[in-house]
């Protein structure tokens, strides 16, 4: 019986998915802001784990920052129901 590792906490799979290179292979998004963001990405696994967390927050941000950039679609739900 193999014993579980905790060290990726719950919920949390260590492995990458098998779509994580998908976007950079496939020429991107076609956003160039979430391309930029995405792209500082490449080679986290190559850098320490404690600047890990700092990366993906500021990716984050500047993925939420480009959501907030779109214009909300006033007629999202309406006809639904």
């Amino acid at each position: 019986m193999q014993e579980e590792s905790t060290h990726a906490g719950p919920g949390m799979n260590h492995q990458p998915s098998a779509t994580a290179g998908a976007t950079a292979d496939a020429g991107g998004t076609g956003d160039s802001a979430v391309d930029e963001a995405l792209s500082t990405l490449n080679g986290l696994e190559s850098q320490p784990v404690h600047r890990h967390a700092a990366v993906i927050e500021n990716v984050h941000q500047a993925l939420r920052d480009r959501l907030a950039d779109e214009p909300v679609d006033e007629q999202l739900g309406e006809g639904q129901g």
